[in-house]
């Protein structure tokens, strides 16, 4: 199936664009669907288009009005846009949330290593859910994902109601089941054997972004929540934060 779109894709390159050097420039060197595809009718016309120039040569520094590759030549601008994409690691927002004894989620997650259970809840961070969390997103509308997880969110809060706790936390070992089983149903996807970098990739290579299958999937895990799956405390007084005696299920 990828092949075959990558097949299309280049014959729709050839048939919008006659210059065969810009041809080879745009060209991909890595599978199809490794990075997000580009779905239109009008881009490679407006790259072919006589005032555009496309350069592909790496970037040495910036000047007060050029930009200078590494091969010496300046490129006289008169405005830079940076298009580079988006980072999903290293947010500052995540120096903004602190954990158990105080640990701040940047320092969990130091050097882009994301990791959660079921893209949702934390080890070390009680009572702690997060939308569109690592590998939670599903390879269609996110709206999938977020709508899941507040599913999963509100059952939590029944099933705490239920048996009278104040807090949950996931589990360590279950974390780690969770992650290792992730990335090894993620070996062999486009994402991670494509050939390409890309911001579903943290800095060790790990694909921290993606949900290792389809929605379906997805929605069948996160249709059910397990107490089992988390430690649970019950806080001794109205203003106690986290309680003193836990019970692991």
């Amino acid at each position: 199936m990828l092949s075959g779109a990558a097949a299309l894709g280049r014959w729709h390159l050839r048939r919008q664009v006659d210059d065969r050097a810009l041809v080879e420039k745009l060209t991909p060197t890595y599978a199809f669907g490794c990075k997000r595809p580009t779905f239109s009718n009008k881009y490679y016309p407006a790259l072919a288009s006589d005032n555009v120039d496309v350069v592909t040569t790496g970037i040495d520094h910036v000047e007060r009005d050029a930009v200078v590759t590494i091969d010496g030549t300046r490129h006289e601008v008169d405005t830079i846009v940076f298009g580079t994409g988006f980072k999903l690691t290293n947010n500052s927002g995540f120096s903004r949330l602190r954990g158990r004894d105080g640990r701040l989620l940047s320092e969990q997650w130091a050097g882009g290593e994301m990791t959660a259970y079921l893209g949702t809840t934390i080890e070390n961070f009680p009572n702690m859910f997060m939308l569109l969390g690592p590998n939670s997103v599903v390879y269609t509308s996110q709206v999938v994902t977020i709508e899941t997880q507040i599913d999963y969110l509100l059952a939590a809060l029944h099933a705490m109601d239920a048996v009278d706790i104040d807090s949950i936390e996931v589990r360590a070992d279950v974390q780690q089941d969770f992650v290792e089983d992730t990335d090894r149903r993620l070996t062999g996807s486009v994402w991670n054997s494509g050939g390409c970098s890309s911001y579903y990739l943290s800095p060790s290579g790990r694909n921290f972004t993606f949900w290792p299958g389809f929605n379906a999937s997805f929605r069948r895990r996160m249709s059910t929540f397990d107490l089992a799956d988390y430690r649970l405390g019950k806080a001794l007084g109205s203003t106690a934060r986290r309680a003193s005696k836990e019970t692991t299920v």
